[in-house]
């Protein structure tokens, strides 16, 4: 009777389906020597400022364009580098066109006045006037424009600088996969983030 049980339990048991194990590590990790990069003052500099963040580039942007006067170029953090030039040239064109303008004599307008206006010094301060309003103009737009196109391009420079010297970037973006399961049909869709 004691062998009909053991019996038994021979004919219903079979194979273990278990997965195989996992491999033994081979050995140690070695890392890699760091590379030691001479890096100049310029290189340092940008390593130290960083990126612009999003925010700062469009509030710049918008500024610069609303307000002007290298505002926006100060959101962004690049005042020192480029915005003092359009507060100095957006002041420089706004004090010509004022200067322009009380230049021009405006008594000829009273009727039956017998003064005589200094029509030469009319033409200079219209001259005057209008060099101001060009070069605040110019100044403007040239503000806008560098305020819209100089952080991706700043920003790209950091990117490239820290690849060079082994700082790998956070980087994030949306993915499509296919799913893990081999059996099953679809896509996965996720957002990566690695910091």
């Amino acid at each position: 009777m004691k062998i009909l049980p053991l019996v038994f339990v021979l004919l219903g048991s079979t194979a273990a389906q278990a997965q195989p194990g996992q491999t033994e590590p081979v050995g140690y990790y070695v890392q890699q020597p760091v590379v030691q990069l001479q890096l100049s003052e310029e290189q340092h500099d940008l390593l130290a400022r960083g990126e612009i963040p999003i925010g700062k580039y469009i509030t710049g942007g918008i500024l610069s364009y609303v307000v002007g006067f290298g505002v926006g170029h100060a959101v962004q953090g690049r005042w020192g580098e480029k915005g003092w030039i359009f507060t100095v040239g957006e002041a420089a064109s706004m004090t010509a066109i004022i200067y322009g303008l009380l230049q021009i004599d405006h008594r000829d307008d009273y009727r039956g006045s017998e003064y005589e206006p200094d029509r030469t010094r009319d033409r200079r301060g219209q001259k005057i006037a209008l060099a101001g309003l060009v070069g605040l103009a110019a100044f403007r737009v040239w503000g806008i424009v560098d305020a819209w196109v100089a952080p991706p391009r700043h920003n790209r420079k950091v990117r490239a600088l820290k690849q060079q010297i082994g700082l790998a970037p956070p980087t994030y973006g949306f993915y499509l996969a296919p799913p893990q399961n081999p059996s099953a049909s679809g896509a996965v869709a996720g957002l990566s983030l690695s910091f």
